[in-house]
C-alpha cells in the first residue's frame, strides 16, 4: 500500500521504516517521536503504519487526558482482540505477569510494532511496563514507537525517568519541527492566502496551518483555539450542539456510547466528519485532534460542560462493563459526588495494585473530597491514601494523613486497624526525620495489637519495631527483636514479613562475614519479590547498596544500583528511587566523579521530601563542596550535622559526622571535632558500621586527633591508621577511589609520592586538600609546582570511569548489550546503565555517535573536532 508522505516528514518516515527493517532482522529497537502539540506526530505515525499494512503486526494505543489515566489503558487498547498473552495478562493477571507477557509478544519470530501515543498522559503502570520492555527489546523482533509532547514535561514528570532508561538502548530520536514557509506555500496552493502572513501566524505548526486554511480568511485568529471555534460556529446548530455534548470525552467514543449521549443516530455529526473535525474508526468516533476537542470544550459554558460530564457519567454506567477510571473522571467533573464515592476508592485500589501510584492518589483524593464516605470506609481510605503518599515520597503529607486515619479508626471502634496504621505511621515518621515520634508510634502500636490484634498484625508490628531499632537506636538490641518477629511472621504465614525480617537480620547479625551478609540480603530481596512485597524489596536494594558501598565493593555496587533502579522504576517506588539516587552519587564520589555526584545530589534534594533522605543528600553534597573549597560549604556541613544531632538518626549522624570531621581538617578548625570520635555508640564495633567508624577515625587522625586501629577495623582504613601509607594507597587504587589514594600518598613524608598526591588532587578539583599538600611540598623544599590544564575527571577527557571505557571499547567492536554483559561478566542491566551514562557524558543520543567519538580519540582527535 502506498501512503501520502506528510510534507517535510520524508526523513522521519525513512527512519521509522529503517527501524522496522532492523526489528524484522531480530534487532529490536525504540523510536521516540517528540514535538509540540499539533506538530504532526499522529499524522506521521499514520503514514508509517500505512506503509506497514502488509508487513509486521501493528498494535496501537493512545494515552488519555483523564483526571487519573486508565491503568494500562493504552496497552489494553493496543492488544484488544489479539487473544495473545499480553491481552490475557492485562485482563486477568498481575502487573508482573503483564511485564512477562509484553516481553513474550516481541519474542518473534513474527515482528511486532507497538505504538503508544501521547505518553505525556500515561499512567505510572504503563510507564513501568514500557521501561521493563525497553530494557529487553534489543535482540527481539519488536519495535516500540513512543510519541510525546516535549514542551509539556516539567523536571519532575515521571516520563523523564522512562526516557532516562530508554536512553541506554540508543533509541532513534525524531523531533518534529514546524513546517517551512515553502511547505506552507505548497499547502496553500492556489488558495490565494498570504503565505508569509499565514506562516507567521501559525508558526508553521501543521495542525494550525490546516485549521487556518479550512477556516474563512476572516476567521483566522492568532490563537489556534479561536480559529477552531470559528470553524465550529459555521456548522449547523444541531451538529454544533452534538459536538458540545461529546467534547468532554477524551479519546475515542464507542458508537453505542455516542448514540446514548446524543439520544439517537449519529448522522447529526455527518457535517463535522465532512469538515474533518471528527473521524471514525472501527470502534467509534473521535476528534481528529485533541486541540480541537479542547477548544470546543473550553468554548462551552461551565454549566453546559458540567451537564455534558453528567450525561457521560450516566451513559458509561449504563454501558457495562463499567470503566471506573472514566466514570470517576466524568463524575468528578460533573460534581456527582455520590458516583465518585461509589467508585473512586475501588479505582484507587486497582491503580495501586497495578503500581500506578500517582493515579491511585488522584482517585483517593477525589473520594475524600466528597465528604460522603461513611466513618469506617473513610478511615480505610484515609489509611490507603497515606500509604500512597508515602510511595510518592510525600512523607510529611503521609504522616498527616496517617495520623488522621488512626483517629478515624479509633472513632469507629476499629482498634486493630488503628494499630496497623500506627505501624505504618512509625515508618513514615522515621523517614520524616522524627525517630522519637516513630518510636512512640511503634510502641503504641505494639501495645494496641497485643490487646486486639491478630497473629498477622502482631507480626507486622514486631517486624517494624525491630527495623526501627536498627535505625533509631542500636544494632545489638535489634537482632533478638527481629528473631522473635521472624518467628511470629512464620507462624502467621506472612511471607512478606519473613522476607523483611531476613533483610534486616542480614544487616544486624554480628556473626556474619561480608559475603554471607550480602548473600542473605539477596535471599531476602528475592523472597520479598516472590511474595509481591515490592516495598520490602525496594528497602532491601537500598540496604544492599549501602553495605556494598561500605565494604568497598564498587563494581558489585554498580550492578546493584542498576538492578535496584530498574526494580524501583518498574514498581513505581519513588521513595526508594530517591535513596538509590543518593547512593549512586556516593558511588560517584568514591570514583572521583564529583561533578556528576554534585549534580545528582542537587537533583535528589529537589525531589526529596524534608527528612531522612534530604539529610543524607545534604551531608554528601556538603562534603563534596568542602573538598572543592566552595563558598558556604562549611556552614552547610555544620547545619546538616546540627540537624542530624537533633534528629538522633544513626545513618544521618554517621554521614553528617564524617562530613563534619573532614571539614574541620580541611578548613583548619580541627579543635571543633576533637571529641567527635568518642561520642560514637557501641555500634561502632559492629561489622556493618566498622567501615564508617574506621573512616571517622582516619579523618580524625588527619585532623590531628589521637586515633588507633580497633578490633575489626576494615582495610584500607586500618592500614592508614597504622601509618602504612603505601599499603593503604595501593588498596585504594585497587578499589578505585582516587581521593583516598591521594590522601594516603600525601602522608608519605616523601617528595615523589606527595607530588603525585598533589597532582591527583588537582585533577579531581579537590582544592582544599591540594592546598594542604602544596604547603607540605613547600616545607619539603619544593617551591615550583607544574602548571597545566586541570582535567575534570581522572579517567579521560569525557569523564568516563574505567568500566565505562571498557564498555565503550566493546561498543566499538559492534557488540550488543547482551554480548557486552557476557564478555565483561556483568548483568545486562548494568551494561544498560553504563551505556546510558556514556551517551550522557559524551552528549550524544546514539551508540553510533559514541563509537565515532571513540574512534576519533583513538587517532588523537578532540571530541569537538
Amino acid at each position: 500500500m502506498t501512503t501520502t508522505v506528510p510534507l517535510e516528514r520524508e526523513a522521519p518516515l525513512a527512519s521509522l521504516v529503517a527501524a522496522v527493517d532492523e526489528a524484522v532482522a531480530g534487532r529490536g529497537g525504540i523510536v521516540l517521536i517528540s514535538g509540540e502539540a499539533g506538530i504532526g506526530k499522529t499524522t506521521l505515525v499514520r503514514a508509517f503504519t500505512g506503509e506497514l499494512s502488509s508487513g509486521p503486526r501493528v498494535l496501537i494505543g493512545s494515552c488519555d487526558d483523564l483526571l487519573a489515566p486508565r491503568t494500562l489503558g493504552a496497552l489494553r487498547d493496543a492488544v484488544s482482540g489479539t487473544d495473545g498473552r499480553l491481552e490475557h495478562a492485562l485482563t486477568e493477571g498481575s502487573t508482573e505477569s503483564a511485564m512477562t507477557a509484553a516481553v513474550a509478544e516481541f519474542a518473534g519470530p513474527s515482528p511486532t510494532v507497538l505504538v503508544v501515543e501521547d505518553l505525556h498522559w500515561a499512567d505510572d503502570a504503563t510507564l513501568d511496563l514500557l521501561g521493563h520492555l525497553s530494557r529487553r527489546i534489543e535482540g527481539s523482533f519488536g519495535l516500540l514507537v513512543l510519541t510525546f509532547r516535549d514542551d509539556e514535561l516539567p523536571i519532575a514528570h515521571p516520563l523523564r525517568r522512562l526516557l532516562g532508561i530508554v536512553a541506554s538502548s540508543s533509541p532513534t530520536r525524531i523531533r518534529l519541527e514546524p513546517l517551512s514557509e515553502a511547505a506552507v506555500a505548497e499547502l496553500v496552493g492556489a488558495d490565494g492566502r498570504d503565505v508569509a502572513a499565514l506562516h507567521s501566524t501559525t508558526g508553521g505548526n501543521p495542525f494550525y496551518v490546516v485549521e487556518a486554511l479550512a477556516a474563512a480568511p476572516e476567521d483566522v485568529s492568532p490563537t489556534v483555539a479561536a480559529t477552531v471555534l470559528a470553524r465550529v460556529h459555521r456548522l449547523q446548530p444541531s451538529c454544533r450542539a452534538a459536538l458540545e455534548k461529546i467534547c468532554v470525552a477524551t479519546g475515542p467514543i464507542e458508537y453505542s456510547l455516542a448514540e446514548t449521549l446524543l439520544g439517537g443516530p449519529l448522522d447529526v455529526l455527518d457535517e463535522a466528519e465532512e469538515r474533518r473535525i471528527l473521524e471514525t474508526t472501527s470502534t467509534g468516533i473521535a476528534f481528529r485532534h485533541e486541540l480541537t476537542r479542547r477548544a470546543i470544550e473550553d468554548g462551552v459554558s461551565a454549566i453546559a460542560r458540567r451537564a455534558a460530564h453528567r450525561a457521560m457519567t450516566e451513559a458509561l454506567l449504563a454501558d457495562p462493563p463499567i470503566d471506573i477510571a472514566r466514570v470517576v473522571h466524568h463524575a468528578t467533573s460533573a460534581g456527582d459526588n455520590d458516583t465518585v464515592v461509589r467508585f473512586a476508592p475501588t479505582a484507587g485500589r486497582d491503580a495501586a495494585a497495578a503500581g500506578a501510584h500517582r493515579q491511585a492518589l488522584v482517585h483517593y483524593e477525589a473520594a475524600l473530597a466528597t465528604g460522603l464516605l461513611d466513618p469506617a470506609e473513610h478511615a480505610v481510605v484515609q489509611g490507603e491514601y497515606a500509604w500512597e503518599l508515602y510511595n510518592a515520597h510525600r512523607i510529611a503529607d503521609a504522616v498527616a494523613a496517617s495520623r488522621q486515619a488512626v483517629a478515624l479508626h479509633r472513632d469507629s471502634g476499629a482498634e486493630e486497624a488503628a494499630g496497623e496504621t500506627l505501624v505504618a505511621l512509625s515508618h513514615q515518621l522515621l523517614l520524616a526525620g522524627d525517630p522519637e515520634g516513630a518510636n512512640a508510634a511503634i510502641e503504641e502500636a505494639v501495645a494496641v495489637l497485643e490487646r486486639s490484634g491478630t497473629p498477622s498484625s502482631r507480626a507486622y508490628a514486631a517486624t517494624y519495631r525491630g527495623t526501627l531499632l536498627l535505625t533509631a537506636e542500636a544494632l545489638g538490641p535489634a537482632a533478638p527483636v527481629l528473631e522473635e518477629a521472624l518467628t511470629l511472621a512464620q507462624e502467621a504465614q506472612r511471607g512478606d514479613l519473613v522476607a523483611l525480617c531476613t533483610i534486616y537480620l542480614a544487616l544486624c547479625n554480628p556473626a556474619l562475614d561480608p559475603p554471607d551478609r550480602i548473600a542473605m540480603l539477596r535471599i531476602g530481596i528475592a523472597d520479598a519479590i516472590r511474595h509481591g512485597a515490592h516495598e520490602g524489596a525496594g528497602r532491601g536494594y537500598t540496604i544492599l547498596a549501602e553495605l556494598l558501598l561500605r565494604f568497598g565493593q564498587l563494581d558489585d555496587l554498580e550492578e546493584c544500583l542498576a538492578e535496584g533502579a530498574a526494580f524501583t522504576f518498574d514498581n513505581d517506588l519513588g521513595v526508594y528511587s530517591v535513596r538509590l539516587d543518593i547512593l549512586r552519587c556516593q558511588h560517584l564520589m568514591r570514583r572521583g566523579e564529583w561533578e556528576a555526584a554534585e549534580r545528582g545530589l542537587q537533583e535528589a534534594l529537589e525531589s526529596a521530601d524534608v527528612g531522612m533522605f534530604d539529610l543524607l543528600a545534604r551531608a554528601n553534597l556538603a562534603r563534596i563542596r568542602t573538598r572543592r573549597g566552595a563558598a558556604g560549604a562549611a556552614e552547610m556541613v555544620t547545619d546538616t550535622f546540627t540537624r542530624a544531632i537533633a534528629g538522633k538518626w544513626l545513618l544521618g549522624l554517621a554521614y553528617s559526622g564524617l562530613a563534619f570531621v573532614e571539614s574541620t581538617w580541611l578548613t583548619g578548625h580541627s579543635e571543633q571535632s576533637a571529641a567527635l570520635a568518642s561520642t560514637w555508640s557501641a555500634n561502632s564495633a559492629h561489622p556493618v558500621v566498622a567501615g564508617l567508624y574506621g573512616e571517622l577515625l582516619r579523618y580524625s587522625q588527619r585532623a590531628g586527633h589521637p586515633a588507633e586501629v580497633f578490633d575489626g577495623c576494615p582495610e584500607p582504613w586500618a592500614a592508614g591508621l597504622r601509618g602504612e601509607w603505601r599499603n593503604a594507597a595501593e588498596q585504594w587504587a585497587r578499589i578505585g577511589d582516587p581521593y583516598e589514594e591521594a590522601l594516603e600518598l600525601a602522608d608519605s613524608g616523601e617528595v615523589g609520592p606527595t607530588m603525585a598526591a598533589w597532582q591527583k588532587l588537582v585533577q579531581l578539583g579537590a582544592d582544599a586538600a591540594a592546598d594542604i599538600v602544596r604547603k607540605r611540598l613547600r616545607n619539603m623544599g619544593v617551591h615550583r609546582l607544574p602548571h597545566g590544564p586541570r582535567p575534570t575527571t581522572t579517567t579521560n577527557r569525557a569523564g568516563l570511569t574505567q568500566r565505562q571505557v571498557e564498555v565503550l571499547d566493546q561498543l566499538r567492536d559492534g557488540l550488543t548489550n547482551t554480548e557486552i554483559a557476557s564478555r565483561l561478566t556483568l548483568s545486562v542491566r548494568t551494561v544498560d546503565h553504563h551505556v546510558s551514562a556514556i551517551l550522557a557524558k559524551l552528549n550524544v543520543s546514539t551508540r553510533r555517535e559514541a563509537v565515532a567519538i571513540a574512534k576519533r580519540w583513538a587517532v588523537g582527535e578532540s571530541t569537538s573536532a
